[in-house]
């Protein structure tokens, strides 16, 4: 079916288009297959832009302006990807993940700042955390996703 130019695109949408002759369970194994992101950052519109960035990856998105309102999602699935900004009120994320890090399961976690005076090395080696300073583009998104995808495909067969 040829796409009509006229159609009108859904923001925070991503539509799948079905395959020819698939059946609905079919389709709907392309749908559960895509991978998932949670976001968590206090400042909306960087926690939205990170959310849309993510989608445009290919990620399912959900994204919470609170930490603590994350936790309850934490504990009923699974993510591939958990990005948590440094810097917010009540609890950082830096805390957040010691606290509540084993919710995550396997998840590759993703530690937001813009502080410049942060010590990066250290957390990365004592939290396992990759930690992406702000402001961000996508190309350095995308860059330290593949390098999360990579990391974890030569986990799985080595």
């Amino acid at each position: 079916m040829e796409n009509n130019k006229d159609d009108k695109a859904v923001p925070g949408f991503v539509f799948v288009p079905a395959e020819e002759g698939a059946g609905i369970e079919e389709n709907a194994s392309l749908l559960s297959a895509r991978p998932t992101a949670l976001i968590i950052d206090d400042e909306v519109m960087t926690g939205e832009v990170t959310a849309e960035m993510m989608r445009h990856l290919g990620f399912e998105t959900e994204y919470f302006d609170r930490p603590l309102t994350a936790l309850p999602t934490l504990r009923a699935r699974s993510f591939n990807i958990i990005m948590i900004d440094y810097l917010m009120p009540k609890i950082n994320g830096l805390d957040f993940i010691r606290e509540h890090g084993s919710l995550f399961g396997d998840a590759r976690v993703i530690l937001m700042t813009g502080l410049s005076s942060f010590d990066v090395s250290d957390v990365e080696k004592t939290c396992k955390v990759s930690v992406l300073m702000k402001p961000f583009a996508l190309k350095e998104l995308t860059s330290l996703v593949q390098g999360m995808k990579t990391k974890s495909r030569q986990q799985t067969n080595g």
